[in-house]
């Protein structure tokens, strides 16, 4: 059968023999409906053209290169480490039937292992015969991304003068590098750059300057229209500094803030390379003026103020309560008072922090107080009242009791009445409001108000139990025996 210049259509039949494609031409085509081709048909073709089987049941006739193809290799990644995936790539074109172009290619990416970006791209078998009626139209590369693997994070650890501390940083589970970074950009190289020296035992100074301190505070009282004016004065402020000094120095706590606070000047040093100074000083605080009670509360505190030093730039840290047994010397303290406790008896009372409550005596005078506080007596709050002499008498049941402005700054304790069987619940006064324990600033003034003996008294509650003498043999570990 001879083609030549046209199309021969064959339907309902079965082709056997030889196809001879006489006169080269694009159109030459061989279709055939309904039927099939044997397996021995041939088709020649003039030189530089080609039989292609371009559908079902059609072959044609086309001159070499005339079907253009393109190729993109698919985009991959793999976590560091781990074994490449299986490489891919799209075909575009009319590729003919019983074609696979990834037959004829091989796909190989650029060496390397470490992160990064590597290019992937299709490349023609050596021994491939790649149809000569195909034309590669396009060839793009994709690429293969290796990636880190997850990052556990080291926090930090400051360092101590006992043990080197560690700086915080990121480390990957497949590739087991340190990173400073949870992205891994930023490689660690050296381990030992994790690893933050001991602190040394020489990074803190004591200002000297404050051994003998005279300090005077004005300060803004609540109650009270004028402020108050509190001089302290004493022959030294701490005697034995070794302790308060060996506190700050191993402070991992001081030590990192210092840093923080020095950055923040734009001062970089590392806190073995920080000098700590620490200035003993006095503070009072939460000063309260009560004309109507006569009285004056406040707080004075001895501290240790931290500064940092590094590279000239000396900046405020922090604020250390010094203990009590760090004072070592008598204190004189002196404050201005209301004009009208001129001439007046003053007591002070002091709530010590290892000793109780304390007294001392003292006499207004042109506006001021002044009263010495023993060393063993340390710094804690303080209460100023007027001993205008003053008293009251209650009878409370069959005790008569005399009280005086003392027993109010110290809220002495009223006497406790019993009843069996019943709860003491306090003391009520005709004519004044609630139940009293103690002598109380509020019970005085009432107390004064009635400008007599006042009679007390003694409220309960109960019956405690329908058997009180049963429950006082449970009490007294009579009941059974």
């Amino acid at each position: 059968m001879v083609l030549g210049n046209g199309i021969l259509n064959i339907q309902n039949a079965n082709v056997k023999g030889t196809i001879t494609v006489a006169t080269p031409n694009y159109a030459d085509r061989l279709n055939v409906t309904g039927g099939k081709f044997s397996t021995d048909v041939q088709t020649y073709c003039a030189e530089g053209y080609y039989s292609v089987h371009t559908a079902e049941n059609e072959w044609t006739v086309l001159p070499a290169g005339s079907i253009p193809i393109t190729m993109d290799v698919n985009s991959e990644s793999k976590t560091e480490g781990s074994a490449d995936p299986d490489f891919s790539m799209i075909v575009g074109g009319n590729v003919a039937i019983g074609d696979n172009i990834n037959d004829y290619f091989d796909l190989t990416r650029d060496a390397g292992e470490e992160l990064g970006t590597y290019t992937i791209r299709a490349v023609a078998k050596s021994d491939a015969e790649i149809p000569p009626y195909y034309s590669i139209a396009a060839n793009n590369p994709g690429a293969l991304t290796i990636v880190h693997g997850t990052f556990t994070e080291v926090p930090a650890k400051a360092a101590t003068t006992q043990a080197e501390g560690v700086l915080a940083h990121y480390e990957c589970s497949v590739c087991k590098k340190w990173y400073w970074d949870a992205a891994g950009n930023n490689l660690i190289a050296n381990h030992n750059a994790v690893v933050t020296a001991k602190l040394t035992s020489q990074t803190v100074e004591l200002n000297s300057e404050v051994s003998k301190p005279e300090e005077t505070f004005t300060v803004t009282a609540e109650g009270s229209a004028a402020p108050v004016a509190v001089k302290i004065d004493t022959d030294k402020l701490m005697e034995n500094t070794a302790d308060t000094m060996a506190t700050v120095d191993t402070s991992v706590e001081l030590k990192n803030k210092a840093v923080e606070e020095l950055a923040k000047q734009n001062v970089t040093a590392t806190a073995e390379e920080v000098t700590l100074i620490l200035t003993p000083a006095v503070e009072v605080e939460n000063v309260k003026v009560d004309e109507d009670k006569a009285t004056i509360t406040m707080d004075i505190s001895l501290v240790c103020k931290v500064e940092a030093k590094a590279g000239g730039t000396v900046v405020p840290v922090a604020k250390q309560t010094v203990p009590n047994d760090q004072i070592k010397q008598d204190t004189v303290i002196t404050m201005s008072v209301p004009a009208s406790w001129n001439g007046k008896s003053i007591i002070v009372r002091h709530e010590t922090k290892d000793r109780g409550v304390k007294f001392y005596s003292a006499v207004a005078a042109n506006g001021v107080v002044t009263f010495t506080v023993p060393a063993e007596d340390g710094f804690s709050p303080f209460t100023l009242f007027v001993d205008d002499g003053k008293t009251v008498t209650v009878k409370l049941d069959n005790e008569t009791k005399t009280y005086n402005r003392t027993d109010v700054v110290n809220e002495t304790a009223l006497p406790a009445a019993s009843k069996f069987n019943y709860a003491f619940k306090g003391w009520k006064f005709e004519g004044i409001d609630g139940q009293h324990f103690n002598m109380t600033a509020e019970l005085f003034e009432a107390l004064l108000d009635k400008n007599a003996v006042v009679i007390g008294s003694s409220v309960f509650e109960g019956p405690m139990s329908e058997h009180p003498e049963i429950e006082e043999a449970k009490k007294n570990g009579t009941w059974g025996v």
